[in-house]
């Protein structure tokens, strides 16, 4: 028992007394497992080594390593500030870091999210997203946003965000309405009492005997016209009868019947047209509805009297 102790204690004091491998050894050591593509163990080595010494060559390594397992927006984060620096090595390496860079950002995307209400709370993948940090950088591909308000009402959205774009969305969440008060109707007010205005009359169609008689009226009216239009076109030419040189020098003796026969069809004519107007006025008064036809109407001074409830 006492050897086995002995041999133990033994074997603490050498374990102790053994070194801790220096900054160089770990970063060799993850650049080892890099090669032998044991990133996760890489990436460990290294944030030791980083946590000795804050170098950006180490710095640079644990992108590298965070850009072979998928984190790219930590490697972004990490290439970005290693770069930033004036270090002979990073400037040694300068092209091939910051094509790195490139092919990490062509994997991420911006996302720009703005709320209604602005209370809301906004959750990405099932993690909360503080708005004050909008626009966000993420990793490109599906994702799901949530808004949730303080009553409990939830709005979900899928989207898909393309790498290297940017996106912009708005999340509203509908404003729970709100029933105005209801108000009781206003009493009606007294209706005074007002002088009724006379109905029109409705339409009467004329009777059977006006009726013929317009038609008669019409039809004197058309042969009446007719007759004035032959009369004067036939007095006109006893006119150009009158007027030829034939007739000259003594032209009221020579062609005094020219001149009466003309004076005749112009009474025809006028007369004509005169019984033309009177026939015609006539058929338009009995196709027209006549006023004695009508039926009487309730006399004007009519007074009604309307009551409303109170």
């Amino acid at each position: 028992m006492m050897i086995l102790t002995g041999a133990v204690a033994l074997h603490a004091s050498l374990a102790s007394a053994a070194p801790e491998p220096t900054t160089t050894a770990l970063v060799d050591q993850g650049l080892a497992l890099r090669r032998a593509r044991q990133d996760q163990a890489a990436l460990a080595a290294f944030q030791q080594a980083y946590q000795r010494e804050e170098k950006p060559m180490i710095l640079a390594q644990i992108a590298l390593a965070e850009q072979a397992l998928g984190r790219f927006l930590e490697a972004e984060g990490h290439l970005t500030q290693s770069l930033d620096t004036n270090d002979t090595w990073i400037e040694q390496h300068r092209p091939a870091l910051e094509k790195a860079l490139s092919a990490i950002a062509a994997r991420l995307a911006w996302l720009e999210v703005t709320v209604s209400p602005p209370d809301a709370e906004l959750r990405l993948d099932e993690q909360p997203l503080p708005l004050a940090s909008s626009p966000f950088r993420l990793a490109a591909g599906p994702h799901a946003l949530e808004l949730r308000a303080a009553s409990g009402a939830t709005l979900r959205r899928s989207i898909e965000l393309g790498p290297g774009e940017r996106h912009v969305y708005r999340l509203e969440l509908p404003t729970p309405s709100i029933a105005p008060p209801s108000s009781a109707p206003a009493p009606l007010a007294p209706t005074a009492y007002r002088r009724a205005q006379p109905s029109s009359p409705s339409p009467v169609a004329p009777s059977r005997r006006f009726r013929s008689w317009a038609y008669a009226s019409a039809t004197l009216a058309s042969v009446a016209l007719l007759e004035a239009v032959a009369a004067s076109l036939v007095r006109q030419g006893y006119i150009d009868d009158y007027n030829a040189p034939e007739c000259a020098p003594d032209r009221s003796q020579r062609c005094a019947a020219y001149r009466r026969s003309a004076n005749t069809f112009g009474t025809v004519a006028v007369v004509g047209y005169a019984v033309a107007g009177a026939a015609g006025l006539t058929s338009f008064a009995l196709f027209a509805e006549p006023w004695w036809s009508r039926p009487g109407a309730p006399p004007a001074s009519a007074v009604v009297g309307v009551s409303a409830a109170f």
